[in-house]
């Protein structure tokens, strides 16, 4: 899902960023799948406490091909609730 995705399930459309921001500071990182949150473009575009690459790596654990520079087909793997 994108950011803006996870905003307009909560009902708050405008509020993308502020998913990212709340993402970024999730103490508990086992709780929150915090690595399948991208931007609507296809980028991992991940700061804070998490790096990049480790979100790469976890997506590509889950079997989503992300290239090295940290782009994917964001229509073939995107999720709709």
């Amino acid at each position: 899902m994108s950011y803006g995705q996870v905003a307009l399930v909560l009902d708050m459309p405008r509020a993308a960023r502020e998913v990212g921001w709340a993402l970024s500071r999730v103490e508990d990182r086992d709780m929150v799948p915090w690595w399948r949150v991208v931007n609507n473009k296809g980028r991992v575009s991940i700061k804070g406490q998490y790096s990049a690459e480790e979100q790469r790596q976890l997506l590509l654990q889950e079997g989503i091909k992300v290239s090295k520079d940290f782009t994917f087909e964001i229509e073939k793997y995107r999720f709709n609730p």
